[in-house]
């Protein structure tokens, strides 16, 4: 900062300020003028010119600092939208997966009770068998009759053997329903 001399001081309204004119003492002439809250008619010329600079300073780039600051607030401003835009997606993403859960979740409760269902009808199978059972061993003591405790091979190929043939036959009414059974 340049060397500068006050040039002149004096008060306004009633001591509440003062005005203030300094110049350049050496190189190129430089003067400002300011008014300096306070009185100093008695501040050293050092420290007067100091506070005089200070406010030129702050007048100066006061401007600029305004114009970043501004610029800041519209960069915030900006970033603010773009994270309440981020979260409103959020927002929709957690729901539509909260909806898809509660989906799984009612599939689950259909699928468990299908299942517990099924192994109803299972116990009631069972319990039909075991009855079959009873039943057969009760009718075979009654009539003094030994039941067998294997099945015969003879018995088993008649009954595979009726199997395919009616499976066979089930084949040839479904292409006939279908008209594409060839004529006999």
């Amino acid at each position: 900062m340049p060397e500068m001399k006050i040039n002149s001081r004096f008060l306004l309204r009633d001591g509440e300020a003062t005005r203030v004119y300094i110049s350049s003492v050496s190189g190129d002439y430089t003067a400002f003028e300011r008014e300096i809250e306070g009185n100093h008619l008695s501040t050293p010329d050092l420290d007067l010119a100091e506070l005089v600079m200070q406010a030129v300073y702050k007048d100066t780039f006061q401007k600029y600092a305004m114009s970043d600051a501004i610029k800041q607030a519209d960069q915030t401003a900006e970033q603010v939208e773009g994270l309440k835009k981020t979260i409103t997606d959020s927002q929709i993403v957690i729901e539509e997966q909260r909806k898809q859960l509660k989906r799984t979740e009612e599939l689950i409760e259909k699928a468990s009770g299908a299942m517990l269902e099924q192994a109803d009808d299972n116990a009631d199978i069972s319990e039909h068998l075991l009855i079959a059972k009873y039943q057969i061993e009760e009718m075979a003591k009654s009539m003094n009759f030994t039941l067998p405790t294997e099945v015969p091979d003879s018995y088993r190929e008649k009954y595979e053997t009726d199997k395919k043939a009616e499976h066979s036959d089930d084949k040839e009414e479904e292409e006939g329903a279908d008209g594409h059974a060839e004529s006999h």
